[in-house]
């Protein structure tokens, strides 16, 4: 049976003996992106063949940063730097 018809679809890949750059690479990528390691190959091999990101995801992702998503660095800066105003003064309102 030839599985490269057209229309085949590849449920999935194994690729052995991945450099230790790559690999290392690959995980900081992923973690920058917040994405699991499959989804963050699954998204360069996109990339690099040039078609569209189809995951709604992904591109949440990517844009994550423009659309105020706070990590919880960012949140716990937050809150520290506005416990203050959590405080209320019983002399403030007498």
């Amino acid at each position: 049976m030839n599985h490269y018809k057209q229309g085949y679809i590849m449920k999935s890949i194994t690729i052995h003996k991945i450099d230790e750059d790559i690999n290392k690479k690959l995980n900081e990528l992923a973690r920058n992106k917040k994405m699991s390691l499959n989804k963050t190959v699954k998204y360069l091999l996109r990339k690099a063949l040039n078609l569209e990101s189809n995951s709604k995801e992904v591109r949440k992702k990517e844009l994550s940063e423009f659309l105020g998503v706070w990590n919880k660095n960012d949140l716990n800066s937050f809150k520290k730097a506005t416990a203050e105003f959590e405080k209320i003064s019983e002399e403030d309102w007498k």
